[in-house]
């Protein structure tokens, strides 16, 4: 019986510390983006929106929610195909007519609740985009504030 444990327990404890170091790590990343992305209220970024036409709005979230409202003029990379399209943006045309953010300008990063943005935001400055800002609390945020939303 005892020899049975030792079988089934060994491999049942690597496979809980591999999923618990997986799920801290996560946490992490997080934790890392709050250090290197600036966080600002709904209402900063509309303001920085509204002052200078030259910011990039990005939106991470699916194309699902951006058709149901989105910040105008947001440009909508899902925060899966960011990486990859940042410098050569060739998905939903239709919307986003391949404009790519400059390494020197402003971002305005927005998903769902603040925290993708966040991790797209971080994974935006290790690409060598330097001035990014992240809505805190997302577009839930934005949408609680009452500020103006386009639909598709």
């Amino acid at each position: 019986m005892e020899t049975h444990i030792k079988k089934i327990g060994l491999p049942l404890l690597f496979l809980c510390l591999f999923f618990s170091n997986f799920l801290v790590a996560g946490e992490v990343n997080l934790s890392v983006a709050k250090k290197h992305v600036t966080e600002v209220e709904a209402s900063v970024a509309n303001m920085l929106i509204n002052t200078d036409k030259k910011i990039f709005v990005l939106d991470v979230r699916s194309k699902a929610e951006y058709d149901q409202g989105h910040i105008s003029g947001a440009v909508l990379i899902p925060k899966e195909l960011l990486v990859e399209n940042i410098f050569e943006n060739k998905i939903y045309p239709e919307i986003n007519k391949g404009i790519t953010p400059r390494s020197m300008q402003a971002i305005i990063v927005y998903s769902k609740d603040g925290n993708d943005g966040l991790l797209a935001g971080y994974a935006l400055k290790k690409k060598d985009f330097n001035f990014i800002f992240n809505i805190r609390g997302g577009f839930q945020s934005w949408q609680a504030t009452s500020l103006n939303i386009e639909t598709n």
